[in-house]
């Protein structure tokens, strides 16, 4: 068994916390966007359960485009083999290689949405990740992530 499949096989704990943390945001989304049809992606995707079993089925919203990405082909192979369909396609990217990124956006333009659940702190270079963040987003559009951090909320919200 290689490592996307030892990962599929091991994280529904993360599905269920991720689950918890997008009905948090389920009513802003709804607001901003409505019934418009997202460009959606989402960075570090693993296996793609939480992009297709969480963040499509509880959001509410309506999509044009859902766009899983991570670094790891082994977590692509998986996410394609367990969850790519019409709406939902997944490829390999690393976050912080700009050219990689600027390709990305070449094929697919900006998004509406974009998320990134427990992947950021496995990142070397936030400033370049950051930087493709902000280049994937429309004007307008949303940026959601969640860390793993041993800073208090309170610390965090301090620190900004």
């Amino acid at each position: 068994m290689d490592v996307g499949e030892i990962y599929h096989n091991s994280n529904k704990v993360q599905a269920l916390y991720s689950s918890s943390c997008i009905n948090l945001i389920k009513k802003f989304l709804i607001e901003k966007f409505g019934n418009q049809k997202c460009k959606f992606l989402d960075i570090g995707t693993g296996d793609g359960r939480v992009l297709s079993e969480v963040f499509v089925k509880q959001s509410g919203l309506n999509f044009e485009k859902v766009l899983g990405s991570d670094i790891n082909l082994e977590m692509i192979k998986v996410a394609k083999k367990n969850y790519q369909n019409d709406l939902i396609k997944f490829e390999q990217l690393n976050i912080e290689d700009e050219e990689a990124s600027s390709e990305l956006l070449k094929v697919h333009g900006t998004f509406d949405i974009v998320t990134s659940y427990f992947c950021l702190h496995w990142i070397k270079d936030l400033k370049i990740a950051l930087s493709n963040v902000k280049r994937f987003l429309k004007p307008s559009g949303v940026f959601h992530f969640i860390v793993v951090t041993n800073a208090h909320q309170h610390q965090l919200s301090l620190n900004r």
